[in-house]
């Protein structure tokens, strides 16, 4: 076999027995393809056609792993705004584009290229939890949840191993500046549909603002990580273009934040603007204010446009989410979310080891209605994590958790370069959006979550490379 000269890790191997693959798979699927659809099976008809399709895409991916990665940010979309029960397209997405790709990267990685992707003690901590926390099925099953629930849940909270393959092939300034494209436009759509969905609900039989308040709850860390990182970037990008395409995404971002009702996170942007606001000199001060209050305008012209006649109703909303925020332990959800602590406590005394596995539910009654409840998560995600995983496993996740943000201070505040300080600057901006939100919402575990952590480790250790290739370069000069 000849030598591989480009240096891909799959070609090697794959040069010869991919092509003889493709020889007897193309005509053995469109047989099927063809049978079935005379057979009037259209849904394995559909199925060996789609097959037949992803074939050479999936060989393009192979030839070229950096189209795999850009695909997953492409999928990021349906990954981030499709749920529910049984087989969803985001299940399709994890299990063949982030999780099949997962798998065969590391197989080659590790077993035919022979090559390094543990970078530090953080990398070898969050092996061994994905690792370990397999078992956390097995306990799942035998109390009784259904394996497929409970793999489900460990499959989607595995997807943070992502970081490695995005870490190994997006290090380098351009390369990552094109992946956050292609990330921002992905974002940019699951705005869209969020705006889509949230105008559908609240124009439909809308009649008291409990219930405008309840319609569009989800992704509000990503829409709290796509406002900040704009803003941020507007600050250290040059060229009108670039920071008028910032400050539209910044707009859109807070609009979606607003629409979801999330008080915490709400308070968590305004800290992250505050936080910007020290660290950014005094000229840029100036710009940081006009750009808060044209944001600010767009978000009230974008209410005003698309809700008409519950504009004022939106604001009542809002309105009212801050005043109950101001009533503390007296707010009726905030004793809820205790009653569940409380119940979620004694499930954890009995079992503080190994957990009571992935997507184990629990019981408490409700403080405002009496009546008992089942619920399949715990509002404050450190509890939960030691609910479903037991204190040992919990333990490690946030010390590479933890790691991590230290690590975005260091590269924050010694970085020199322009682009990797802001990129240590975001890192640490959705770490600390997660540290803080997490106390009342699991946002370590859910997808948009996870996402943001994928990007925070993929910063940080991007800004870590380049100052040490910097410090390198430098002590070679001197010499």
């Amino acid at each position: 076999m000849a030598a591989n000269k480009s240096g891909n890790l799959f070609l090697e191997y794959f040069s010869y027995k991919a092509n003889i693959g493709f020889i007897f798979a193309l005509p053995i699927l469109a047989t099927i393809a063809v049978y079935s659809y005379f057979a009037q099976d259209a849904l394995v008809a559909l199925l060996g056609v789609a097959v037949l399709l992803a074939l050479p895409y999936f060989w393009l991916c192979i030839r070229f792993p950096k189209l795999w990665i850009y695909t997953i940010a492409l999928c990021t979309t349906p990954f981030l705004t499709t749920s529910g029960k049984g087989l969803s397209v985001a299940d399709v997405v994890l299990g063949v584009v982030y999780l099949g790709g997962l798998i065969i990267w590391f197989y080659f990685i590790l077993f035919i290229k022979k090559d390094k992707i543990v970078r530090n003690t953080a990398d070898w901590l969050i092996i061994f939890f994905y690792a370990a926390s397999f078992g956390c099925v097995i306990i799942a099953y035998l109390n009784d949840v259904d394996f497929i629930d409970a793999f489900k849940e460990y499959a989607n909270f595995s997807v943070t191993l992502l970081y490695f393959p995005i870490r190994y092939y997006f290090n380098e300034k351009e390369d990552l500046k094109r992946l956050l494209i292609v990330f921002a436009i992905s974002i940019f759509i699951v705005e869209l549909i969020h705006f889509y969905r949230y105008y559908v609900a609240a124009t439909t039989n809308l009649v008291y603002a409990y219930q405008l308040a309840r319609t569009v709850k989800t992704n509000q860390a990503l829409f709290v990580a796509a406002s900040i990182s704009a803003i941020v970037f507007f600050f250290y990008t040059k060229g009108w273009r670039n920071r008028l395409l910032l400050g539209i995404l910044a707009g859109f971002s807070t609009a979606a934040l607003i629409t979801t009702f999330s008080r915490a996170f709400w308070i968590v942007l305004l800290v992250q603007i505050i936080i910007l606001f020290l660290l950014i000199p005094l000229r840029k001060k100036i710009e940081l204010g006009v750009l808060v209050a044209t944001l600010t305008a767009i978000v009230l012209s974008l209410a005003f446009l698309f809700m008409k006649d519950n504009t004022k109703l939106l604001l009542g909303v809002v309105e009212a989410r801050f005043v109950s925020a101001s009533k503390g332990t007296k707010d009726v959800s905030v004793q809820a979310r205790f009653a569940e602590y409380q119940a979620t406590f004694v499930k954890i005394r009995e079992n503080p080891l190994g957990g009571n596995g992935y997507f184990k539910s629990f019981s408490y009654i409700d403080p405002l209605t009496g009546y008992t409840l089942t619920a399949p998560i715990n509002h404050n995600g450190y509890i939960y994590l030691v609910y479903r995983l037991g204190f040992p496993l919990a333990i490690v996740y946030l010390l590479f958790f933890l790691s991590y943000i230290f690590k975005s201070i260091k590269y924050m505040i010694i970085s020199k370069d322009k682009f990797f300080k802001a990129i240590s600057i975001v890192a640490f901006m959705y770490l600390l959006l997660i540290a803080i939100t997490n106390f009342v919402t699991p946002t370590l575990s859910f997808r948009d979550g996870i996402f943001v952590t994928i990007l925070s480790v993929v910063f940080i250790s991007s800004a870590e490379k380049f100052y040490i290739f910097s410090k390198n370069n430098k002590k070679i000069n001197e010499n």
